[in-house]
């Protein structure tokens, strides 16, 4: 590989943005699908922060790995030519770095800083953040340490509508699914790469449940049996009606961190409330 010339390599660092890049455009959009509004590079705010909310005074940096010193103590030792001018330059900017987050700390700011392959792999763990300072850091600068993804079980899943709405959302991974409807299971399989044909009310698949990690039971229950539309037998449907009971029970016998059942609007008034008074008098969280 020829070297290049002192001109081309002042032309190729002119090329790099300095706003605008990809990681802060992936950073951006992850927060306008959230709902979150922002300011970008605020020219008023200490350091021009990449995204600023100012009302709450928060401050969000996208920092490129290169120039701004990811693990550095290892990553200088491979600069194998012209160090004198790239390691005091890389020096300078996480310098830099910590100047502006001490100087918008000092001002009552609350400044996050992202590594840019952070930003590529986890945009998710943004909207749960850990304000732990990073060792790499060296400073007063907070790295934020992105959280690992909820692991879901999806029950009565249907075609898994409720769990693409979780996946959507971000931070979701499914590692269950049960469904006995062929069909079902023959979309289902075509949408996630998985057959979810299990039976939630034998033993061996809460077995299986109760061998699987998991924080969130996801479960489209069954609402024919309470809908206007059906026959309204509620728990008196043998089929439909009490796998609620089933869903009660894997959560007894587990640890989920939290649940989510659908359902339809009549099972709040089935059977002029006595449904669902049934249902809030089982203990699941025993």
């Amino acid at each position: 590989m020829s070297k290049k010339t002192p001109e081309q390599i002042s032309y190729n660092m002119k090329q790099v943005k300095c706003k605008g890049s990809k990681i802060e455009v992936m950073l951006m959009k992850e927060l306008w699908s959230r709902g979150l509004r922002y300011r970008k590079n605020v020219k008023t705010v200490c350091g021009k922060p990449d995204i600023a909310f100012i009302g709450k005074k928060v401050a969000v940096f996208c920092d490129g790995e290169f120039w701004h010193g990811y693990n550095w103590e290892e990553r200088k030792k491979d600069f194998k030519s012209n160090q004198e001018f790239w390691i005091p330059k890389i020096e300078r900017n996480m310098e830099r770095d910590k100047e502006v987050t001490a100087a918008l700390e000092s001002d009552g700011w609350t400044v996050l800083r992202f590594w840019g392959n952070d930003i590529k792999k986890k945009t998710f763990g943004l909207c749960r953040y850990n304000r732990k300072s990073s060792s790499q850091s060296g400073g007063r600068r907070r790295r934020i340490k992105m959280p690992k993804k909820y692991k879901t079980i999806d029950l009565c899943a249907g075609i898994g509508g409720i769990r693409r709405g979780y996946e959507l959302a971000g931070g979701f991974e499914n590692v269950l699914s049960a469904e006995i409807d062929k069909n079902a299971c023959l979309t289902y399989e075509h949408l996630y790469g998985e057959n979810p044909m299990n039976d939630i009310t034998t033993e061996e698949f809460k077995e299986k449940v109760d061998n699987t990690k998991y924080d969130v039971l996801l479960a489209g229950f069954p609402c024919q049996a309470f809908s206007r539309a059906g026959k309204q037998e509620g728990f008196l449907d043998k089929t439909r009606g009490t796998l609620f009971f089933d869903i009660a029970e894997m959560l007894r016998r587990t640890t989920s961190k939290a649940f989510m059942l659908e359902n339809v609007d009549n099972f709040i008034t089935h059977e002029r409330g006595k449904t669902f008074a049934t249902i809030l008098d089982i203990h699941i969280f025993c």
